[in-house]
């Protein structure tokens, strides 16, 4: 006679339930490169280059960014920032990023005390 199996009921959370949403990836090798001492505002990377593509796949219309940022303390090279975001997000940003270039082109003009 064979015994029956049950699973308790739990609840699962979907492996793809980020799926849909506005998402920044990161390299593990940037793990190190942020110091453990308190307090830490964290690490300054620059910005060497912005690249992007378009998608419409099983996720849905996506647009993908591509920040190639370069280590300025204990690590050396290049690492790769993704972001992937929902066309209304991508719309959104675009649309904050250019009303922030038009806000700082109003300002007055700093004046150097050199």
């Amino acid at each position: 006679m064979s015994e029956e199996v049950s699973v308790p009921n739990r609840q699962f959370r979907p492996a793809v339930q980020w799926s849909r949403a506005n998402t920044m990836s990161f390299p593990q090798e940037l793990r190190d490169a942020i110091p453990s001492v308190d307090p830490c505002w964290g690490r300054i990377l620059v910005l060497a280059s912005i690249d992007g593509s378009c998608s419409h796949n099983l996720r849905g219309r996506r647009v993908g960014l591509k920040f190639l940022v370069e280590e300025t303390g204990k690590l050396s090279g290049q690492f790769p920032v993704f972001a992937d975001l929902e066309v209304e997000a991508a719309r959104e940003l675009a649309a904050t990023l250019l009303k922030l270039a038009e806000e700082v082109e109003q300002m007055p003009q700093a004046s150097t005390l050199y």
